[in-house]
């Protein structure tokens, strides 16, 4: 890419010498001199690239040509040889590219030379659980709720600071909990933010909403009603978009019965009401899919346990909504084109439920692990591009 940066300055009258018709000197071959170099870009004003310099030059004296003396006319412009650092040269690159070139180099980089690191934390979650929610919410960690002994839906919050040097997972102390519940979602908004929807508790399922901010000074789960709910259910999937609305989809109802809508919730309201949003047609209905926000309102749905006829099917399909769109519509991308780490062969990821799914900053979505039938190995990592015609990626 930056051999790609040695710039020709040619014009009419240009021989192969740089000379015209006349024997004047017109233009320089602008050659990058790769050396390194201390340059503060910031204090930088570009373009940077031309200059002008007026001196007589003898027009008989073509030895002086030959030998790389250069001598000038008056008021001739000439673009003189640049010795352009490597970061002049990066921050020139880097200029020209939209936000989401410049994230997918970063996001190259990265992914060709992934590896998993296991880190050791202290700390200890008890009593033991399954089927909890966790998110990210930032470099911490944040795990609610969960199924123990005897089917016990629990209520505690627990958070891990992978920034520490030594990290040790600590129960928050809270004022308040919601009800203890497993099956439902935990997701993060505004940074320090956490949103709880749904799930299965003592009393059956559940449709209720709690939010807590983790940086507060005392902590404290707060109940948020408004508007008409959607259905009480459990195994369904939800994200947050634009700082602070939620977004669920599916799951399963106390009868066993899929669901197939979407509702949104916008949290920063005074009197945040429950919005279902509309569309001539959806996805199949399933539970333990996920779905990813990118492109700010554009929504992915991938995966899970989808109705197929009077059959329950692991599923691979792949929906995209964009929010923004004046006629909402779920679309299914074709996602026949996925490449791998190291091989750039194109494979097709296995379908799977309860898995994850992470937004890259360039828009690309990661999807690990989950429930996979047969011998697939539920290790591989899944890099999908949702604005590509035929989404890629499977490292």
């Amino acid at each position: 890419m930056v051999s790609h940066l040695c710039s020709l300055f040619c014009g009419k009258g240009v021989g192969a010498t740089g000379k015209s018709d006349d024997g004047t000197v017109t233009h320089v071959i602008g050659i990058q001199v790769f050396s390194e170099a201390r340059v503060d870009v910031n204090s930088i004003s570009y373009p940077v690239f031309k200059t002008s310099y007026p001196h007589q030059c003898d027009k008989s004296d073509d030895s002086a040509l030959n030998s790389g003396q250069l001598q000038y006319t008056q008021d001739q412009e000439i673009c003189m040889i640049l010795q352009l650092s490597d970061e002049v040269l990066a921050h020139n690159i880097l200029s020209r590219l939209t936000p989401r070139d410049v994230a997918s180099i970063g996001e190259l980089t990265t992914l060709e030379a992934v590896c998993w690191k296991k880190v050791t934390v202290g700390g200890a979650i008890e009593p033991s659980r399954c089927n909890f929610s966790a998110c990210a919410a930032g470099n911490r960690l944040v795990l609610f709720g969960g199924e123990g002994v005897n089917m016990q839906p629990m209520d505690d919050t627990f958070v891990l600071n992978l920034d520490a040097a030594n990290p040790e997972w600590h129960r928050v102390s809270v004022k308040s909990s919601p009800p203890g519940r497993w099956g439902h979602t935990l997701s993060c908004f505004n940074g320090s933010w956490l949103v709880v929807f749904g799930g299965c508790g003592r009393q059956g399922l559940l449709n209720d909403v709690f939010v807590l901010d983790l940086d507060a000074k005392h902590p404290t789960w707060r109940e948020v009603t408004g508007g008409t709910p959607p259905l009480p259910r459990s195994w369904h999937s939800s994200c947050t978009l634009e700082g602070s609305k939620l977004l669920i989809s599916g799951g399963c109802t106390d009868a066993g019965v899929l669901l197939s809508d979407t509702y949104l919730l916008d949290l920063t309201t005074d009197n945040p009401k429950w919005r279902e949003i509309p569309t001539s047609w959806a996805p199949p209905s399933r539970l333990g899919h996920s779905l990813s926000v990118y492109g700010k309102t554009k929504i992915l749905m991938f995966g899970g346990l989808a109705k197929s006829g009077q059959l329950r099917l692991l599923s691979v399909e792949t929906y995209t909504i964009d929010l923004e769109d004046e006629k909402l519509q779920w679309r299914q991308l074709e996602c026949c084109s996925f490449t791998g780490f190291g091989s750039q062969n194109a494979v097709i990821p296995p379908p799977r439920l309860d898995h994850v799914a992470v937004s890259m900053p360039c828009g690309s979505v990661l999807v690990f692990g989950g429930s996979i039938a047969g011998l697939h190995s539920p290790s591989q990592l899944f890099l999908l591009d949702p604005a590509e015609e035929k989404p890629s990626g499977e490292f």
